[in-house]
């Protein structure tokens, strides 16, 4: 229906400047009989955010941009090709090994009290001693940010009060270490900062994780 597919334009955005527009190419706008197209772009070197944004015609909800996916590739010369080894993969995903995520979603109103705690009562140990002992190989907890508070550094404190209290769990049927392996949710609700606190986290920031964090298994959007 030409009265509801209707895109005004599709933009990359790199921090906060705009790299690429559909306007040049579709200046009338983005309709349902539009056919697919490459966007092909080059990133900025050093850049920390990336957004892709749509821009709705005359009902948001109904006209939609489906997005078929996204491929970002790195260009870069080793002075040494020998100085380059593959990275070990922190978990394996395919038929034989695959990936069950249980969420636990963060309570943005407890966090106003200086609590750190999930909607439903859930905690994160909880969560993982009730999976059983034969799917914990194939299972992470998926953290999610859900109704923190809007601002800086509120979806950061959280995920990292978490992902330390992950990484210092004990088994009580062996009495070891054994980290719980966890993945954040660093992208949703259109990432807008009126929707959600993930709006601010940086890739700088994902990385740390990353480097502090071997239980850190992946990011979600």
């Amino acid at each position: 229906n030409s009265d509801y597919a209707d895109i005004q334009k599709f933009e990359v955005v790199a921090d906060g400047k705009v790299i690429y527009s559909s306007d040049s190419k579709y200046p009338k706008g983005i309709k349902y009989d539009t056919s697919a197209f490459l966007v092909d772009v080059e990133i900025p070197k050093d850049t920390q955010t990336i957004e892709l944004k749509s821009y709705s015609g005359k009902h948001t909800w109904a006209d939609e941009l489906v997005l078929g996916g996204a491929l970002f590739m790195a260009n870069g010369k080793f002075k040494n090709p020998n100085d380059w080894s593959e990275v070990d993969k922190r978990r394996e995903i395919n038929n034989e090994h695959p990936l069950l995520m249980m969420p636990l979603y963060a309570n943005g109103e407890e966090f106003n009290q200086g609590k750190y705690t999930f909607w439903g009562g859930d905690t994160l140990t909880g969560k993982w001693e009730n999976i059983p002992d034969d799917l914990k190989p194939y299972t992470v907890i998926q953290l999610h940010p859900d109704d923190l508070p809007k601002r800086d550094g509120a979806a950061r404190d959280f995920y990292e009060h978490m992902l330390e209290e992950a990484a210092k769990y004990v088994n009580p049927k062996t009495g070891k270490n054994e980290p719980i392996p966890v993945i954040l949710t660093v992208y949703t609700a259109g990432n807008m900062p009126y929707y959600t606190s993930a709006h601010w986290l940086s890739t700088s920031w994902i990385d740390k994780m990353y480097q502090k964090y071997p239980n850190l298994h992946g990011i979600f959007s």
